[in-house]
């Protein structure tokens, strides 16, 4: 489970119920709505976007694998 930015009350997590079948628990605070706004101003502005592709399940390795090929041709 990932849990992006605050919530107003604290959270209760049951240990148990984490290590059992080895599940993780991890956070972000990324910002709230002004910020996120500001970000998508910032693409708009700049021409950034995304490239999103709907892919089966039983896609997902071939997929991966395109990703992977990708990154390693990409100089950052």
């Amino acid at each position: 489970m990932v849990l992006v930015g605050l919530p107003n009350k604290p959270i209760e997590i049951g240990a148990f119920n984490v290590v059992q079948g080895r599940r993780s628990f991890t956070g972000s605070n990324i910002g709230g709505a002004a910020e996120t706004q500001e970000m998508l101003e910032f693409c708009t502005e700049h021409e950034i976007t995304a490239d999103i592709e709907i892919i089966k399940a039983n896609q997902v390795n071939n997929a991966l694998l395109r990703l992977e090929k990708i990154t390693s041709n990409t100089v950052l």
